[in-house]
């Protein structure tokens, strides 16, 4: 890799620049790799803002721009500013294109990422073509496989319905995680991934392995009191709510992801709903229903403030109340009008929210579906009990801001 570098310096001029610049340039990056170590992402794309002004104008259309622009790119993803995401990873494959030895790992990367940035755009074919050629490109350098890039293409295969191929995919990036030695939140979201991988095809099982040693993981990274840890409970009581049977352990757990939030403050609004929701979906199933109606409170009270977790906490409460509405034996139409508001709502939520949205959406579909058969309107019934097994078999790829980052 050094060697690689060096061509590229002395290919494309790079060491005009005075040496207190140079030294600059490479601080940035720097700073910006300590912030990224501390989860401060914001601050780290302001180095590298300044990173990329300074390449551009002391070492135009060369490896230290593009540079620049794939780590920037990389942060972008990770705060979940796609469109900008995409522009930076388009920027600098072109300034790689355009340099005498472009073809590198760094290139590899940045098509592997965009690949990536195109599922979640919802462009899966380009996404698919992207993430092979990355792949692909990384085999012909002769360099060990990437963890990221074998985790994107697992999923571009796995949105391409190509399960033959997934699972060797996967494993790939795992054996990926023992020979690349990456942040340890890289290993988190390879676990993370294949385990709603499995769960997306009904292979309980093989995603409770997978969760609970990426809860161990989780752990060692952060430690037990950290809202990554408590992601993980959440992840785990999730799998065993929705799919399994062990609805006491999964209340354990949500309860002590829960205290883990609360205690973390004002930061927890993002991560505590999913852990609300489930709480309340099995006290509103346990006739806890003073319980449940607190939950959806609380939930609401944690959305106020923020409209992106607003709609999230509106739609996860609209659904559990309309549960209890409908346990009391209340009117079938208000019912129905309820759950329809949750589902409008579930279906609109994108981002780190995009998971959340699909449970609340599979679910109230199922709810809709027998309140129509009781209703004997059996063709919507149908219809919608088709929807909901379509929607739970979506993938919901773990929120993992660093899978994004590259290693070192």
């Amino acid at each position: 890799m050094e060697a690689v570098k060096q061509g590229f310096l002395s290919s494309t001029g790079e060491l005009a620049a005075t040496p207190a610049r140079q030294s600059r340039w490479e601080s940035l990056i720097a700073q910006s790799k300590q912030a990224v170590a501390r989860r401060r992402l914001a601050e780290a794309a302001g180095y590298l803002e300044e990173a990329l002004a300074m390449a551009q104008a002391d070492w135009p259309n060369s490896q230290r721009q593009a540079e620049s622009l794939i780590r920037l790119a990389d942060l972008r993803a990770a705060l979940d500013r796609r469109d900008d995401a995409l522009q930076h990873y388009g920027e600098a494959i072109g300034v790689l294109g355009d340099l005498p030895e472009g073809v590198n790992p760094h290139l590899a990367h940045a098509v592997s990422n965009m690949g990536r940035m195109c599922l979640l755009t919802g462009d899966q074919a380009k996404g698919r073509e992207l993430a092979a050629a990355a792949d692909a490109l990384q085999r012909k350098l002769g360099q060990p496989d990437t963890p990221s890039i074998k985790l994107n293409l697992a999923m571009a295969l796995a949105h391409a319905g190509e399960d033959a191929e997934v699972q060797t995919a996967f494993k790939a990036a795992v054996a990926a995680l023992d020979q690349a030695n990456p942040d340890d939140l890289q290993g988190i979201a390879v676990h993370d991934n294949y385990a709603l991988y499995c769960l997306s095809r009904e292979l309980v099982e093989e995603a409770e392995v997978l969760l609970r040693h990426c809860l161990i993981l989780r752990q060692e990274a952060m430690g037990p009191r950290h809202p990554v840890y408590a992601g993980g409970l959440v992840n785990l009581a999730r799998a065993l709510h929705l799919f399994g049977d062990a609805q006491e352990e999964a209340e354990a757990l949500l309860r002590q992801a829960k205290d883990i939030y609360d205690r973390g403050g004002g930061a927890a609004a993002f991560g505590i709903l999913p852990a609300l929701y489930y709480l309340a979906r099995i006290a509103q199933q346990n006739h806890g229903n003073a319980e449940a109606g607190r939950l959806c409170n609380a939930m609401l009270d944690y959305g106020a403030g923020d409209e992106r977790v607003a709609r999230a906490a509106e739609s996860a409460s609209l659904h559990v109340t309309a549960r209890l509405w409908a346990a009391d034996g209340s009117d079938a139409a208000e019912t129905e009008k309820r759950l329809g508001q949750a589902l409008d709502l579930a279906e609109s939520l994108d981002g780190g929210y995009r998971r959340l949205g699909v449970d609340i959406a599979a679910d109230t579909m199922a709810d809709l579906s027998n309140l129509m058969f009781e209703e004997n309107r059996a063709p919507e019934a149908a219809r919608l009990a088709a929807r909901a097994v379509e929607m739970r078999g979506r993938l919901l790829w773990a929120v993992s801001r660093n899978v994004f980052m590259e290693p070192g």
